[in-house]
């Protein structure tokens, strides 16, 4: 027999789970535990919270640095055969979380688990299902997906009220090649100290993520403004307080005359070697709402001068060069990277996965941290 560790009750607590990119988790943690929200638990790659539904809104639109954000409908410890499958998955309210005659698509993942066959995981919550609600089997936009996760025996029983992944915002419709993915990109504005009250570079900017990035964290604008999200279509959404959410974050965006260190404009200054990106840059920034802060340059990153692109000042960078399967690294280019980094007006880092860069900023006591990106193990470099 399973033991019980959590079974969602109609009202207003919801158990929430997040997940996020390896390397992540300190920063996802400081974002839920900023919303007020109460941290139960963190692991690899995810976080267990609990909050109303009010901030259940506002953690969809305003997280930064979230792949998915689940619903917990269920979480049983020692659930070892198929019987006590099906009992534990039919003991959730399945109907006050879903909607009769929608389609529902199961998806199982089994790690170190008795149960191991995916396709009767799938076939036993479906019969467990279809005792509470009807199913249509059909796919779209529309289909509902709930998560099977059993790990060591113990069942997570998860909805998935995210839709597609919180990376995508909804700006991005073109891209360069091997782009970052937005929740990333933020994740490294973040952590290279930038808090939007300077100018900013990116001088391999590709189709403008990481600029687009900082000029949204300089604006305050919530991430998940422009997209749609699966909480929608269940029956416990309450779509006038989703507005009021949506009122309050469209509230505290900053305006643009207002981005300013002292009296200067704020700018981010975007730039790459290959001028076909500015178009796809500034296309991208203009669904951001953040075109009027975008200022796009076509600069050979090994021609450039520090003292005189910051005239005294700090100047903060964050880039993601190519590298691995992009392009393999003139030793002008390492070394210029390498002199940029080492400067003493020069704040920011650099994501990389390059043998020769790793050894010498290690030898410098560089801050680094690794993320898995593009399939290759690859740091980023701060100071």
């Amino acid at each position: 027999m399973s033991i019980q560790l959590h079974l969602h009750q109609p009202g207003n607590i919801f158990r929430l789970l997040a997940t996020t990119i390896s390397g992540l988790e300190s920063l996802t943690k400081y974002e839920i535990q900023d919303r007020g929200q109460n941290l139960l638990r963190t692991e690899d790659r995810s976080l267990l919270f609990e909050t109303d539904l009010r901030w259940v809104y506002q953690s969809l639109i305003s997280s930064r640095y979230s792949n998915r954000i689940y619903l917990v409908a269920g979480e049983f410890e020692w659930v070892s055969d198929f019987d006590e499958l099906y009992r534990v998955i039919s003991l959730v309210d399945w109907q006050s979380l879903l909607p009769q005659d929608h389609p529902i698509i199961i998806d199982a993942t089994s790690i170190t688990s008795e149960l191991s066959s995916i396709p009767s995981i799938q076939r036993v919550a479906t019969k467990a299902l279809h005792e509470q609600i009807t199913l249509r089997p059909q796919y779209g936009r529309d289909e509902i997906h709930i998560e099977l996760l059993l790990k060591k025996n113990r069942l997570s029983i998860l909805l998935d009220i995210t839709w597609e992944a919180l990376h995508k915002r909804g700006y991005r419709k073109e891209s360069g090649e091997a782009p970052l993915k937005e929740t990333l990109a933020a994740a490294l504005v973040t952590l290279s100290g930038y808090r939007g009250n300077t100018s900013f570079y990116d001088y391999f900017a590709g189709s403008g993520t990481i600029a687009i990035e900082a000029a949204m964290i300089a604006r305050r604008i919530a991430p998940g403004l422009f997209r749609w999200f699966r909480i929608i279509s269940l029956p416990w959404h309450d779509e006038q307080m989703l507005d009021e959410v949506l009122d309050k974050a469209e509230s505290t965006i900053l305006p643009i005359d207002q981005c300013k260190n002292g009296d200067k404009p704020i700018k981010i200054y975007a730039s790459d070697s290959d001028a076909s990106m500015q178009a796809i840059t500034l296309s991208n920034a203009r669904r951001a709402l953040v075109t009027d802060m975008i200022e796009w340059r076509t600069w050979s990153f090994e021609t450039l001068s520090v003292d005189d692109l910051s005239l005294g000042q700090p100047l903060h960078w964050v880039s993601n060069p190519p590298y691995g399967d992009r392009m393999e690294l003139s030793d002008d280019l390492r070394w210029a990277l390498i002199d940029f980094l080492k400067h003493p007006l020069t704040r920011g880092g650099i994501i990389m996965a390059d043998e020769h860069i790793h050894e010498e900023l290690r030898r410098i006591s560089f801050k680094n941290r690794k993320f898995n990106q593009g399939g290759m193990n690859a740091y980023f470099y701060s100071k």
